[in-house]
């Protein structure tokens, strides 16, 4: 192997001046080849640097480059150094190998790593010169929880021995021979500890001299760098890059190596596992103080009790409103009375469940209340899902009662008693209409909420009613209703978080407006609608969200009854954020964190508090009496700024799952921090990490889960239906985000026969939710894999192409219409080539894109073209023969196309921006 620049070698330097061609010369005699297999089979299977998860939260700016690095240093006590010193010559081993197997553990608690590699500064010896040289050079370590402090040191000691031949290696060729990606670095952190602080001058290949000590090479152009020496006592320094870690993170980690010596001082016989890392300070900042949520909420009633107790307050007053109809809340108590007696006539009575299959409306809400007044409770069916979907939750609750519409009945094999809300209403409005005697109690089951599963099988949620109930006391009570407020209830009753816009207003007084879902297509008319009717209090989902701030910007100052604003279901960006608070600086928006085990919200975020600076929108700190705890996979809590397991305890946390006790048992623990025999703890599967100010930032997963559209999708859920098809042979499914698109999801398909991508988009349309099928299907010949085998899932990168994951033949467009139509289409997608026959769906236009390409074209085009036009005339032909048999006339064809060009050059510029911002 050839070293012919100074970058080969460089700090790989002599320590003795004037002999560096000596030096040179001996490296190149080495058997190069015995020392690429050595760090080959060292590096092997470690395709990534062991992340050091601490990063800073603020996007700060320094304007002096100087002041990019920062140095923290601590010292430990006498008393602990030397009894790391005696133990290190009872078992022959050295101080340097206590401090960098201290460093590897907490490397490993902080990644959550079984095995972490970092760079280690070590002074080789040149057997040639009679010298040494210096050597910065990776060290992989296995911690391996179960294993006792002193035969692990002893192993990284020997480690270390068998190192030595090959420290001679240059940095440069061992991060060739690594299986790292050439665009990540090789460690991220190095070590370098002298047992004495030294200095000595190093003649550089260029003639000029400099002084070194293992401490000053250690700072080189890396992220952290620790370092240290003993005299009296052993004296920890951390230098560090400002831009990525604060001060305060960095002073946290000095703490916990000193806590992490102490521990091995104080019992070298325990394993790794048991060796703390927090003070006890710590521990209960993290475990009790941001866990002191406790408050006395009324715990004797029912969703229903409390309902009739605003009947008898506000009878006259209105408390449903939809669709141009409405009612008091003496008729719909009335109405669900009688319903409710009639479902006790069929044996509906507590822990009995009720399907009910109705579309958002009046009677859809009298049926919820007449189940939890019998006693039952409640499976809500989207009317709105595929019949399988739908029959599968059905299979699995096998409710004796279906409550649905006979217009709408697509249940003809289910085989329990169908009640029929339109013709079986004559003989259910004989029933007595007076309150009945409660069956009930808050500890009942109130509903069964499905979601994606990676089985394939949607698996229930049992929620209960005081989970409910601690979720409304909380809103209630931190935002409480004025007398003039509106509510609204837009989202799917299949979802959790619509027990709130159920709810919420209709127990306190407030009337309730009722939006449906296709007036949620159009934000345009959502916007009208909201203000109409003098909506004060919104909860939206991100994407929902976005499409009425853009309605506030075109009419500003419109919306003034909106008090609170809330947003979940997915992150929110900062921009969106500045927006809002830019648009409507009076009204709160609150980012909710939850989940349908958590019967909802878990946390909350007030967004009007949010620095400028701020990278991620923090999502708050706990409701009342609910408890998170941000662990590692031992269910240990790690520090704050590091990244572990969301878990959560306290009165929100449902039952488990039904007809699932092994998953039950695996997601719904004991909680190991209650005293009370009975707590349960939920495992979410999300990650996140406390900031110093005791919010949580939302990080990601910890498995195959995504959100997409506000909906909690399971990709395996979509790979198992997709796997179902016979011509499918593996497939696998992932999540991608641009500018143009937004999140969405492609299909990658190995098929064992001829198949097209419409037939199999087709296939699953019938099978799963719109927002589960995937925008693009991809065609491949086989499965890019790890080493391992595995399906390598950062392998299959988005489709690109004129045309990504179209396999239809293009026809260009042949009239002006059908020209502006594709051109809008491509700006949207962000794709080079849309013909006139290319299905909208099979260009993964869903409903959020056709909001933009409605506004797009409205603006082209001169003229309103609803929603409904784009669902009902599903290619650019059709949509353009339909908008030429209007009378209207389009603006001219050039000034059209000229509109279009100009934003997409402004959309560009807001790309570039964003992408640099995020590189930043």
């Amino acid at each position: 192997m050839k070293l012919n620049s100074v970058e080969d070698i460089y700090p790989l330097l002599p320590m003795q001046p004037g002999i560096y061609g000596d030096f040179h010369e001996w490296l190149q005699q080495q058997d190069w080849s015995q020392v690429e297999w050595f760090w080959r089979q060292m590096l092997k299977g470690f395709t990534a640097p062991t992340p050091l998860t601490v990063d800073r939260v603020l996007a700060d700016n320094f304007p002096n480059q100087q002041q990019s690095r920062g140095q923290q240093e601590s010292r430990l006590s006498a008393a602990v150094t030397s009894a790391l010193e005696a133990l290190a010559r009872q078992h022959q081993l050295r101080l340097n190998t206590i401090i960098q197997g201290v460093w590897s553990l907490l490397l490993s608690r902080y990644s959550g790593a079984e095995e972490v590699l970092f760079g280690l500064l070590s002074v080789g010896h040149w057997p040639a010169g009679g010298g040494q040289f210096v050597n910065v050079l990776p060290l992989r370590v296995r911690v391996p929880p179960d294993m006792p402090v002193l035969p692990w040191l002893k192993k990284l000691q020997a480690q270390q021995i068998a190192r030595q031949p090959y420290e001679h290696t240059p940095l440069i060729k061992v991060r060739e021979w690594s299986e790292v990606p050439e665009d990540l670095p090789l460690f991220e952190s190095i070590v370098a500890f002298e047992s004495k602080p030294k200095a000595v001058a190093v003649q550089r290949p260029d003639g000029n001299e400099e002084k070194r000590s293992e401490r000053a090479l250690a700072q080189l152009n890396y992220p952290l760098t620790l370092s240290g020496y003993t005299r009296s006592s052993l004296l920890l320094r951390v230098a560090y890059d400002r831009l990525r870690f604060d001060e305060a993170t960095v002073v946290r980690l000095l703490g916990h190596l000193k806590t992490l010596l102490a521990g091995i001082a104080n019992d070298p016989e325990q394993t790794l596992l048991e060796i703390p890392l927090l003070t006890e300070a710590e521990q209960h900042q993290l475990l009790m103080a941001w866990n002191d949520t406790y408050a006395d909420y009324p715990g004797d009633q029912c969703l229903h009790e409390l309902f009739e107790a605003q009947v008898a307050r506000t009878p006259a007053a209105a408390a449903l409103i939809c669709q141009g109809e409405q009612l008091t809340y003496q008729e719909l108590n009335c109405r669900a009375n009688q319903l409710a007696r009639y479902l006790r006539a069929h044996g509906v009575g507590p822990e009995v469940l009720v399907g009910i299959c109705i579309e958002r409306s009046l009677a859809m809400v009298v049926g919820i209340l007449g189940i939890l007044k019998a006693g039952g409770a409640y499976v809500p069916l989207d009317p709105d899902h595929p019949l399988p979907r739908v029959h599968e939750i059905l299979h699995d609750t096998k409710p004796p009662v279906l409550l649905v519409r006979k217009t709408s009945d697509r249940f003809g094999e289910y085989e329990g008693q169908k009640i029929y809300l339109d013709d079986d209403w004559r003989v259910i409005e004989k029933e007595d209409d007076s309150n009945l005697i409660n069956l009930s109690t808050p500890e009942n089951l109130l509903k069964i909420v499905y979601t994606s599963s990676s089985t394939g099988q949607p698996k229930g949620t049992l929620i209960t009613i005081d989970s409910v109930l601690n979720r409304l006391f909380w809103m209630w009570e931190s935002y409480p209703f004025c007398s003039d407020d509106v509510a609204v209830f837009y989202k799917s009753y299949a979802l959790v978080a619509a027990s709130w816009e159920c709810f919420g207003g209709l127990l306190k007084g407030i009337p309730t407006v009722m939006v449906l879902r296709q007036d949620l297509l159009d934000p345009a008319e959502l916007w009208q609608k909201l203000i109409g009717y003098r909506v004060s209090y919104l909860l939206a989902t991100p994407a929902l969200l976005q499409g009425l701030i853009e309605q506030a910007e075109l009419q500003p100052g419109q919306w003034r009854t909106l008090r609170l604003a809330t947003t979940s279901a997915e992150p929110i960006s900062p921009a969106m954020v500045a927006r809002w608070n830019k648009l409507f600086p009076q009204v709160p928006l609150l980012n909710l964190y939850g989940s349908t085990e958590c019967s909802s919200n878990v946390t909350a975020y007030d967004t009007s508090k949010m620095p400028p600076a701020e990278i991620r929108v923090p999502i708050g700190k706990p409701l009342t009496n609910t408890k998170v705890y941000i662990l590692d996979e031992h269910l240990s809590p790690v520090p704050m700024g590091v990244t572990g397991e969301m878990c959560v305890s306290g009165a929100c946390v449902a039952r488990g799952y039904l007809n699932l006790p092994e998953l039950s048992a695996r997601q719904f623990i004991q909680n190991p921090f209650a005293d009370q025999p009975n707590s349960c703890l939920y495992r979410t599967g999300d990650l996140a990490r406390y900031r110093a100010d005791g919010n949580i930032e939302l990080i990601g997963r910890t498995d195959h889960q995504v959100k997409i559209r506000g909906f909690r999708v399971e990709l395996g859920d979509i790979e198992v239906a997709l796997a179902r098809h016979e011509a499918v042979s593996r497939c696998v499914v992932t999540l991608h985000e641009d500018d143009a698109r937004g999140k969405y999801l492609v299909a990658y398909v190995v098929a064992e026969t001829e198949i097209s991508t419409t037939l199999l988009r087709g296939y699953l349309r019938e099978r799963l939710p719109d927002y589960m099928v995937p925008a693009i299907f991809v065609l491949l010949e086989a499965l890019p894999l790890t080493p391992n085998g595995k399906v390598d899932r950062n392998g299959l990168s988005p489709p690109t192409g004129p045309r990504p994951g179209l396999d239809t033949p293009y026809t260009a467009p042949r009239t002006k219409t059908e020209q502006l139509i594709c051109t809008v289409l491509q700006e949207v997608l962000d794709v080079e080539k849309v013909g006139i026959h290319d299905y909208f769906l099979d260009l993964g236009l869903h409903s959020l894109l056709m909001v933009r390409v409605q506004s797009e074209l409205r603006q082209v085009l001169n003229r309103d073209i609803p929603i409904i036009a784009l669902l009902r005339y599903s290619t650019a032909s059709a949509l353009a023969g339909d908008l030429n048999r209007n009378r209207e006339e389009p603006l001219p064809i050039q000034q059209s196309l000229a509109r279009a060009r100009k934003r997409k050059t402004q959309r560009q510029r807001r790309r570039k921006r964003s992408a640099y911002n995020r590189s930043q």
